[in-house]
């Protein structure tokens, strides 16, 4: 029967994700006397298969969950971890002047680290495969936290992307489109998506069309189109 009040949170802890005990201020038990005697949650520990630890909080949700990370943080060993994400998203997890990544660090506890601009300006922005790696540092609870956080971030960005198909011959267009934009409406609705047609011109030149009797027309310039598609990423 549930509780109002009687919410039990767990976390099971690997034995290379709590320090030593020459490393420890002080014993395990004595750190959960200390959290117990301040929190309003009330920590029990207990083992695991494998040398493992399991501490259960009890209490308000948001209470024991506080009351966990206290824990890990005395007693867990610091980690990093690289969480790879699409370039596009790097602007989403910093936010505006930092206040993302700002808010994440104090939300989790965790260090979050990008790339430098002048480190990405190789990649291209606009292609949703290239992907950078963000650093995170923190204890087991806290760096798997922050892991999460980003990943919903760059989930939530790539939900609707653009996607540039570069190098279609402008002569094409026409039968992309279809008579009065036909083909192109009937494939944004079965695909839920939007398409525009970009026209550019290369400097490449096509080859001289052959004619009759060694007769050849004058080399051109290669006309190109990028058909930008908007919608959702499966």
């Amino acid at each position: 029967m549930f509780i109002p009040g009687r919410n039990v949170e767990s976390i099971t802890l690997e034995p290379q994700d709590v320090m030593p005990r020459g490393q420890l201020r002080r014993p395990i038990a004595d750190i959960i006397k200390d959290i117990n005697r301040k929190s309003r949650a009330n920590i029990s520990m207990g083992g695991a298969s494998n040398g493992r630890l399991k501490f259960d909080a009890t209490g308000p949700q948001d209470v024991a969950q506080q009351a966990l990370k206290d824990l890990v943080s005395q007693i867990g060993t610091r980690t990093s971890i690289k969480v790879p994400i699409p370039l596009s998203a790097r602007a989403h997890i910093i936010g505006r002047g930092g206040s993302m990544i700002k808010s994440l660090q104090e939300k989790t506890g965790a260090k979050i680290q990008l790339p430098k601009m002048e480190e990405t300006r190789a990649l291209d922005d606009d292609d949703d495969e290239a992907t950078i790696d963000v650093i995170v540092e923190g204890n087991t609870l806290s760096a798997a936290s922050a892991r999460n956080e980003i990943l919903k971030i760059a989930g939530e960005r790539s939900a609707n992307v653009q996607t540039k198909v570069r190098g279609i011959p402008a002569a094409l267009f026409p039968f992309i489109a279809g008579p009065q934009n036909s083909r192109a409406q009937a494939l944004e609705e079965s695909n839920g998506s939007r398409s525009a047609c970009h026209h550019t011109r290369s400097s490449a030149l096509l080859p001289p069309l052959e004619l009759p009797n060694g007769l050849n027309l004058p080399l051109r310039r290669k006309a190109t189109s990028s058909l930008l598609v908007i919608g959702r990423q499966f």
